[in-house]
């Protein structure tokens, strides 16, 4: 397989888990307060992060280094309710738009 095809590959399987996630989440009762969404994560990782409700979103921020681990784990529940990871250096944070 060359360069070319492998990246066109990829580009539609990325493509694909989009499509499958927004799917998910119009499937999942939308979250409704910050302390449902708090519920929805795993119990142990509740303490390291916090979590923000604007008019917008729910913001979840790290409050310290995830490791790949936790940091997929809580990413897993974000795209269950339609959220994604928001890469923006020291303010980098998970969001889910909130649904009206």
């Amino acid at each position: 397989m060359n360069e070319d095809t492998t990246q066109k590959l990829r580009d539609f399987l990325v493509n694909a888990r989009n499509l499958i996630d927004d799917f998910i989440a119009m499937l999942t009762p939308p979250i409704t307060s910050a302390k449902q969404l708090e519920e929805k994560l795993p119990e142990d990782l509740r303490p390291l992060v916090t979590i923000e409700e604007t008019n917008e979103a729910y913001i979840v921020k790290p409050r310290q280094f995830l490791g790949t681990e936790n940091f997929t784990k809580i990413l897993n529940v974000i795209r269950q309710h339609g959220g994604q990871y928001v890469s923006a250096g020291k303010d980098s944070r998970f969001e889910i738009p909130r649904r009206i």
